[in-house]
């Protein structure tokens, strides 16, 4: 029923505004239990600016109750979340640039030009070393990125580069006493590169 997914089975946007600028959904990614995720173009390409792109992606977390059980407050909770991550990284090119919040449970940011390794795309030979590199950054600002598993995840950009999607569970762990608990989740990251 309507209930098991995020927005309801008609509750995700087609269309969206930012800055006053109209956007129309071109393609919904995946929606489900926790958030709808879709893709979104500008209807007027000439208004492109720095603020409102061609082509984002709007993700909206949980806004439905479930059985009666109100869940909005997890929706706002994962889009604050995800926002805060996105934030600590705003100064690596290969995370999503995130645009802003959209209402309380929803964010939106940039389209990475690409396709993920779901995919199975022809990769370069240092695709998996700039990978590896690319965690190693996200693992020195203190963050564990905990979602290596899933290669749907794992982009390659139009350039050939690596690029991660989806912080929802991530997390950003500097505190002293957390030092084993940041080991452990670093490291699970590491072993699923390998087995990628």
């Amino acid at each position: 029923g309507n209930d098991m997914y995020a927005c309801g089975l008609d509750g995700y946007p087609k269309e969206i505004q930012i800055a006053g600028r109209l956007y129309t959904q071109k393609k919904l990614f995946k929606h489900d239990f926790f958030a709808g995720t879709g893709l979104f173009e500008l209807k007027d390409p000439a208004s492109i600016s720095n603020e409102c792109p061609l082509r984002i992606v709007l993700k909206f977390n949980r806004n439905r109750s479930f059985l009666f059980i109100p869940l909005r407050w997890l929706g706002v909770y994962l889009s604050r979340h995800e926002m805060n991550i996105l934030k600590r990284l705003e100064d690596n090119p290969f995370v999503p640039k995130l645009l802003g919040p959209y209402e309380k449970c929803g964010l939106m940011y940039e389209f990475i030009e690409g396709c993920s390794l779901d995919t199975k795309p022809q990769l370069p030979d240092t695709y998996f070393d700039d990978l590896q590199n690319l965690l190693d950054d996200l693992h020195k600002q203190n963050i564990c990125y905990i979602d290596m598993n899933k290669r749907g995840n794992i982009l390659i950009g139009e350039d050939h580069r690596p690029y991660l999607i989806d912080f929802q569970i991530s997390l950003y762990l500097p505190r002293h006493w957390s030092g084993f608990l940041k080991h452990a989740f670093q490291q699970e990251d590491y072993y699923h590169l390998l087995k990628q």
